[in-house]
């Protein structure tokens, strides 16, 4: 197990860069130039929870201990054969919950939102490794044009997201680094087509005996999609989302309109007494990050630790793309076990929670509890209240970080909590 220690190791994150990945041949450069962007304002204001939604129970799951729920009862989910025209508009006294009856062909099944073009939506989503760690990769290119992201730990007291698009396309998703185990599960799970850097001989065979076709890396890779010189360099190689489905098409990989009904959405909020205007997740004091609710939007906007100070203190992180700050209207947090191969190297059991585990979900400002579970390798995760329902998403983007069993939540102040991460 290890024990989150308060003391600076920054030797440690530098040397993660040099991990997992093998040295590959040139290509051409990328340009990665960016200003640094001054702190912003964030709005105090609370917004006051709403009544309580009636919904009847689908399906019947019930909550048996404060840290586990046991799946008693068929999944839910619309049978897919019959879901194209089942989606029915509310009446002028109702309001949509997006995915109940299946979706409108217009709708992202990951965002409940109105795409504007709706061919977008007949390919496979598009997954890619990005660098979090050595910070000289900040600020990221893509992550405010994903559907949803995923924070996982990697070893050594770092990080690293998995974004998945589908419902947009990102012109540069920067900077790509190495497969991770968990990642073919997840890519999996939502009949995606991963792209990674490169990684290590055996968790090549890993990805690959689980993908097929539906992974790409680097090194099997022309650019486009992937560009870039090397992806043991922390600024090498970045992906042009679009090309990828492009280039899948080109050479006749399978690329079919998948089945991903397995969320709900609700514009209305959910009841809950529990604020949430502040979600932290810390890993160690250089390497923690924050969300903090602006009314303004709706969204969560990210903080991120700065490098440029020996106290790391927290500053926007934005997107080089558009050069704004980091917004997701969802923050989930899962608990799922971690088993630790190596240093940098583990294993994350998504797919053998069929059980439940626990999940807390931020929107609008508010907290609400409950759980996950996945089930069907092929289907996105079920996320649930504590009642067993089925928990209702904010329409638009969602993050998802990924926590060990071990990992401490604690609410710091009124509306602020934090996640102090360990494992298992």
């Amino acid at each position: 197990m290890v024990i989150i220690k308060r003391i600076i190791f920054t030797s440690i994150a530098f040397t993660l860069i040099f991990s997992a990945c093998t040295p590959m041949g040139e290509r051409e450069p990328v340009t990665q130039p960016w200003e640094e962007q001054e702190p912003m304002g964030i709005p105090t204001e609370t917004l006051v929870p709403t009544q309580q939604l009636s919904l009847t129970p689908v399906p019947e799951i019930l909550l048996v201990e404060p840290t586990s729920i046991a799946v008693t009862a068929t999944p839910f989910s619309i049978d897919e054969q019959t879901t194209d025209n089942l989606f029915a508009l509310p009446s002028e006294d109702e309001h949509p919950v997006y995915g109940l009856y299946g979706y409108p062909q217009d709708y992202n099944p990951l965002t409940g939102e109105r795409v504007n073009n709706p061919d977008i939506l007949n390919r496979r989503p598009i997954l890619t490794k990005i660098s979090n760690f050595p910070a000289v990769g900040r600020p990221h290119a893509g992550l405010s044009y994903a559907d949803v992201v995923f924070e996982y730990y990697i070893g050594q007291f770092t990080n690293r997201f998995l974004a998945l698009y589908y419902g947009d396309d990102a012109a540069k998703a920067w900077p790509l680094r190495s497969g991770r185990l968990v990642d073919p599960q997840i890519a999996t799970m939502f009949q995606g087509i991963l792209v990674y850097g490169n990684a290590d001989e055996a968790r090549t065979k890993s990805i690959q005996d689980i993908l097929g076709e539906n992974s790409l890396s680097f090194n099997e890779s022309p650019c486009p999609p992937i560009c870039g010189y090397a992806t043991h360099d922390a600024t090498g190689v970045y992906v042009i989302t679009d090309e990828v489905s492009k280039y899948y098409d080109r050479v006749g990989r399978e690329n079919e309109k998948p089945y991903l009904n397995n969320w709900l959405f609700d514009n209305q909020p959910p009841f809950s007494n529990q604020y949430a205007m502040t979600v932290g997740v810390e890993y160690i004091n250089w390497n923690r990050g924050e969300w903090r609710y602006d009314p303004q939007s709706g969204k969560y906007l990210r903080w991120i630790e700065s490098w440029e100070y020996e106290d790391f203190p927290l500053i926007p992180l934005v997107d080089q793309l558009n050069n704004e700050q980091i917004a997701y209207s969802n923050i989930v947090i899962l608990f799922a076990e971690y088993i630790e191969l190596a240093p940098t190297a583990h294993d994350v059991k998504f797919w053998s929670n069929t059980y439940g585990e626990k999940a807390y979900f931020f929107r609008d400002g508010l907290l609400v509890e409950g759980g996950w579970y996945v089930p069907d390798r092929n289907k996105p995760m079920v996320f649930l209240n504590k009642d067993g329902t089925p928990y209702r998403l904010k329409p638009g983007n969602t993050w998802i970080v990924i926590a060990g069993l071990a990992s401490e939540f604690k609410q710091l102040g009124v509306g602020e909590h934090y996640l102090y991460f360990d494992y298992p």
